[in-house]
């Protein structure tokens, strides 16, 4: 939670509230919810079907100007640094940009999670710049971001 400017959340209720105060309330944020099939080597299957394995969202959209934002990333433990990351953002990049005609997608990360940005280099990010005391977070620690984008032309 060290990386985002909520949380950590004390239980389960009030991870929900803040999930629907801020993806339901504004209407320019979508949650997906990311499933497995398979146990994090990728081969196994997972006993007695799908698995929820990790949350993709969809943030500061503004339809106008056809930009969205990918955020919050979040799996479980088990499930970061696998295949899961590059099959679910490629999955909901390629509905952004062929099905919704989006011409920009943003990627947004704490300069100390290096992990956020070289997944999004992966995925074809391109790194635009850093925010320098960007945001303060629950800590107080203040926060560089680093932006990340890829436009329709490059996906």
């Amino acid at each position: 939670w060290g990386y985002f400017p909520w949380g950590p959340f004390a239980d389960v209720a009030e991870y929900s509230a803040h999930v629907h105060r801020v993806f339901y309330s504004p209407h320019t944020s979508l949650l997906f919810t990311v499933w497995s099939t398979v146990e994090p080597d990728g081969h196994t299957p997972v006993p007695n079907g799908p698995r929820l394995v990790g949350v993709v969202g969809l943030i500061a959209t503004v339809p106008d100007h056809r930009r969205t934002e990918v955020g919050p990333v979040l799996y479980a433990s088990a499930y970061r640094g696998t295949f899961v990351n590059k099959a679910a953002v490629a999955t909901v990049l390629t509905w952004t940009f062929e099905t919704l005609g989006f011409l920009r997608v943003e990627w947004k990360c704490d300069a100390r999670n290096d992990a956020s940005f070289y997944a999004a280099k992966s995925l074809g990010f391109v790194h635009e710049g850093d925010f320098r005391a960007h945001m303060v977070l629950p800590d107080g620690f203040v926060r560089t971001s680093r932006y990340l984008a890829i436009v329709q032309s490059e996906w």
